[in-house]
């Protein structure tokens, strides 16, 4: 309750907008992720604080991630044209599944436990509403390795000496194009450059991503959106190789030294390799690629397209049913990054509005199918 008592004190100590009532906002939520598991939790805030629009918010939650944060969005500058959000949060512990293969490659797995702590800042500046807009922004996070469990739930003897608390800084810009004149929202471009440093033995590099996106709405019960886009990891500054050594040899069962062993090896393939091309933003989960666990594929060229078809049954009620398919590619080579894919598809229901609608939808690809339920749009 620390985070909503915050944000409803910092409220009651800031003015309210001129033309508009403050108004309070609670709600509980709850999630499934595939690959982290149960989420449950709840937000709490206020509207219209200093200015109309803006929002003062807390989130708290607990099961497999437990954590919290206070966030203020939509504050307006240069003459509204502009707007500043600002956030704090703290991962007390996060306990999902990961694997540390390179692209498509499948790797022991095993269940990862961590905390940290985060905060950031973005501005974006319209000065064409609707046609041109660019932002900038930074963010600090520090994650702390606690433990690697076995898929059995048994504690990995493994020793985290070398394990150095990942402390990232980054640096983002970003440019929004609307190309079409007549509806900007039809077609829009969007690059963006994220400049990440500071991590104890990993290189700095640069990440670039380039995403083409549109929406389409027919009679305002028919949606049709897609995108396409790539992300691509440049180093910068190069440190290495980057091994790891879990003191494996002093475990004195068999089969925990073999996991052991396992995770210190893929471990060490993936920092060594990661230094010397980079990563890019992963696919998988819930933001693209549906059918797989969070965060699957991780390389340092990867890439998205989709195709998603909505429609509301009654125009008066905020559930929309949608169909969707998603491809995607992972390669640490970008010449042959589309020779190679991933396929998502499924279906489900959307209720409320397009960036906090809640998502229950099912999909399937080449590793399965995965459910799940969570909040916002997807791409």
């Amino acid at each position: 309750m620390g985070y909503f008592l915050l944000a409803l004190i910092l409220s009651a100590a800031l003015p309210a907008a001129a033309k508009s009532d403050r108004s309070y906002f609670a709600f509980p939520g709850t999630a499934y992720l595939d690959g982290v598991g149960p989420i449950v939790g709840g937000a709490a805030g206020v509207k219209n604080v200093f200015q109309e629009g803006t929002v003062l918010a807390a989130f708290k939650t607990f099961g497999k991630i437990r954590g919290g944060g206070v966030a203020l969005r939509g504050y307006r500058v240069f003459d509204d044209r502009g707007t500043l959000s600002v956030g704090v949060g703290v991962l007390e512990e996060a306990e999902f599944t990961t694997q540390y293969g390179r692209g498509y490659e499948q790797r022991f797995l095993l269940e990862q436990v961590i905390n940290g702590y985060g905060f950031g800042a973005r501005l974006r500046f319209e000065p064409i509403p609707d046609r041109f807009a660019w932002s900038a922004g930074f963010s600090s996070s520090l994650i702390a390795f606690e433990e690697y469990k076995n898929r059995s739930g048994e504690k990995i003897p493994i020793s985290l000496r070398d394990f150095k608390d990942i402390n990232t800084n980054a640096i983002f810009l970003g440019l929004e194009l609307g190309l079409l004149q007549r509806d900007p929202k039809l077609l829009q471009l969007e690059e963006s450059l994220t400049v990440v440093g500071g991590r104890v033995a990993q290189s700095d590099m640069a990440l670039f991503k380039t995403r083409l996106h549109g929406r389409r709405e027919f009679s305002g019960r028919l949606r049709v959106s897609f995108t396409a886009g790539m992300s691509n990891a440049v180093i910068i500054r190069e440190v290495g190789p980057g091994r790891v050594d879990g003191r494996c040899n002093t475990v004195a069962d068999p089969a925990f030294q073999l996991d052991c062993q396992r995770v210190e090896d893929q471990i060490t393939e993936f920092v060594v390799k990661s230094n010397k091309v980079g990563t890019s933003l992963p696919l998988g989960g819930s933001r693209g690629l549906r059918s797989y666990r969070e965060a699957r594929f991780k390389a340092a060229h990867t890439g998205l397209s989709g195709l998603e078809v909505g429609w509301t049954p009654v125009k008066r009620f905020p559930v929309e049913v949608v169909a969707f398919y998603e491809l995607g590619h992972a390669s640490d080579n970008l010449a042959a990054l589309i020779s190679r894919s991933r396929y998502s598809a499924g279906g489900g229901v959307r209720i409320g509005g397009e960036e906090l609608a809640l998502r229950a939808e099912f999909s399937y690809g080449h590793e399965g199918g995965a459910g799940f339920l969570t909040f916002g749009a997807p791409w």
